[in-house]
């Protein structure tokens, strides 16, 4: 008896047609002119608030409404911004409930509210706070380019924190080409670092402690708006006492920023005893 039966026809792996359209917006705020994305409702099945599952990125790209009689909407325009986190929702199966309106494109979905029920035990990193957090990110964040990036080359938050490997992970596959390229590849390194068992705790605790540091900043793109010196040194000398040469050269280095809107090629290196204002200044 043959192990292998070489006449047998493998069967083809379907992947799923991008059935929507991509809309680059940078809109700091989501309403009904400016949604979140636009579902199909032709049968006017869907209600100011309707909870519900995305579908899997690798079955489609729909909504599918939760009620006694589950209906399937799909997608017909996103916001860029929101591909990645939909398509993350959909992937771990999360009980959502969308806030929305019926307009002549569609129905548009203003709000997106984890509802707390899990679904084979799939939720968020940290329920509702993570996902208003990540939406909030996204708004404040650019619109992504319109061109193929390889990835190898590159109000209701609850005070939520990246901290947790768990959590940063997440943060990273929803706000996918949010973030500069730099900073993107950057993250994927160290997250690589802080999960890695064949280097040293210490290692992984420090590469843990930067991405925390470096994913709880804003970036909206590789430009840095000026910063005033004046301010700047006026809250270092409120802050901190002494350490006069450290804030020149900060100040030096907020100069520079403001020259090129970029950041300078070299870090800054803070060496000195404990309670000296290290962790206050960076």
């Amino acid at each position: 008896m043959p192990v292998f039966d070489f006449n047998e026809k493998k069967e083809e792996v379907v992947k799923a047609e991008r059935s929507y359209k991509l809309v680059y917006s940078s809109e700091r705020t989501t309403s009904i002119e400016h949604p979140i994305m636009i579902l199909e409702d032709s049968g006017l099945k869907l209600v100011h608030h309707s909870n519900g599952m995305f579908e899997a990125p690798t079955v489609g790209s729909a909504f599918i409404y939760d009620t006694d009689e589950k209906s399937s909407h799909s997608i017909l325009e996103i916001d860029a911004r929101f591909e990645n986190l939909v398509k993350w929702i959909g992937e771990n199966r999360i009980m959502v409930r969308l806030s929305g309106q019926m307009t002549e494109k569609g129905y548009a979905v203003y709000k997106i509210f984890e509802t707390g029920v899990a679904v084979r035990g799939s939720k968020l990193s940290g329920e509702n706070g993570f996902l208003q957090f990540m939406i909030g990110r996204l708004l404040q964040s650019d619109a992504p380019s319109e061109e193929t990036v390889d990835p190898d080359e590159i109000d209701d938050a609850d005070d939520m924190r990246l901290t947790s490997i768990q959590s940063i992970t997440d943060y990273l596959m929803c706000a996918g080409s949010t973030l500069p390229d730099n900073i993107r590849l950057w993250a994927r390194r160290n997250l690589a670092v802080a999960k890695s068992s064949e280097v040293t705790p210490e290692e992984r605790r420090h590469a843990q402690r930067a991405l925390s540091i470096m994913l709880s900043i804003q970036w909206k793109n590789t430009d840095f708006q000026p910063i005033d010196p004046v301010e700047a040194r006026r809250i270092l000398d409120e802050e901190l006492y002494g350490l006069e040469s450290v804030k020149q050269r900060i100040i030096e280095t907020i100069i520079q920023i403001n020259r090129t809107h970029t950041l300078p090629a070299y870090g800054i290196l803070l060496i000195g005893p404990a309670g000296t204002g290290k962790s206050q200044i960076a």
